[in-house]
C-alpha cells in the first residue's frame, strides 16, 4: 500500500531557504508528512518542459500519493539561473524575473486540473535575510 499524502512541495535545493520555507509551510498548514522535491532551480524543470519530471509528478504525486495541493517555491539569487547577475542585476529585477518564472511553472501545472497550486517566492535580501511572499495567480 502506498502513502496517501495531501501535499507536495517543489522547491530549490538551496539550503539558505530551509528555515524560511519550513516557517511558510507551517503558516500554510502543510502537515509534516508531505512529498518534497528539492531540485536545482526548484520548479524550473516544469518551465523547461522536462517530460520525465512531469511524468514523475503524474505517477508519484497524483496517482500514487493522491496529492491534492502542490506548493511551488521559487527564489531570487538562484544559482540554477545564474544568480542575480543573470536575472536583471538588481534585487527588484531579479524578484520580477523569478515571479514570472513562478507563474510559468504554475501554468505548466495546469495539465493537472485536480491539483490546487500554491505559489511562494523567497526573496533573498542583500543582508541575506529571506522574506517569503505568497503569490496569487
Amino acid at each position: 500500500m502506498s502513502a496517501k499524502l495531501d501535499w507536495a512541495i517543489i522547491r530549490c535545493i538551496d539550503g539558505r531557504l530551509n528555515k524560511a520555507i519550513a516557517a511558510h509551510l507551517h503558516e500554510l498548514g502543510v502537515p509534516e508528512a508531505h512529498d518534497i522535491y528539492s531540485l536545482p532551480g526548484g520548479p524550473k524543470d516544469l518551465i523547461d518542459g522536462d517530460e520525465g519530471f512531469i511524468r514523475d509528478i503524474e505517477q508519484i504525486i497524483v496517482e500514487l500519493h493522491g496529492v491534492r495541493n502542490v506548493v511551488l517555491i521559487q527564489h531570487t539569487d538562484c544559482g540554477a539561473y545564474g544568480g542575480r547577475a543573470k536575472c536583471g542585476c538588481t534585487a527588484r529585477a531579479d524578484f520580477e524575473f523569478q515571479l514570472g518564472e513562478l507563474r510559468r511553472a504554475a501554468h505548466a501545472m495546469s495539465r493537472f486540473p485536480d491539483l490546487t497550486i500554491h505559489m511562494a517566492l523567497a526573496h533573498i535580501l542583500d543582508n541575506s535575510q529571506i522574506k517569503m511572499h505568497t503569490v496569487t495567480k
